[in-house]
């Protein structure tokens, strides 16, 4: 059988360490996701879903907008 390549961003644990690999083509949305990673926010998952919406449905221009109002409600 051959080896599967990943196509987006995956997790692979080997032993005791969490190797996660880097997509082929990364969205223009990533940046941002990569930023919010970072953060400790509560609902986390739920605001990636929210932003990966926002780019699918209405542009990546909107959903970094959309990104710069949210954060700025949630830092004051």
């Amino acid at each position: 059988m051959t080896q599967r390549q990943p196509i987006a961003k995956e997790s692979v644990q080997s032993g005791s360490e969490v190797v996660c690999e880097e997509p082929l083509s990364p969205s223009p949305i990533d940046h941002i996701l990569q930023k919010l990673s970072c953060m400790e926010l509560p609902a986390k998952e739920h605001l990636e879903r929210y932003m990966r919406y926002k780019e699918k449905n209405y542009g990546v221009r909107l959903a970094k907008l959309q990104f710069r109002k949210l954060l700025s409600i949630i830092i004051s």
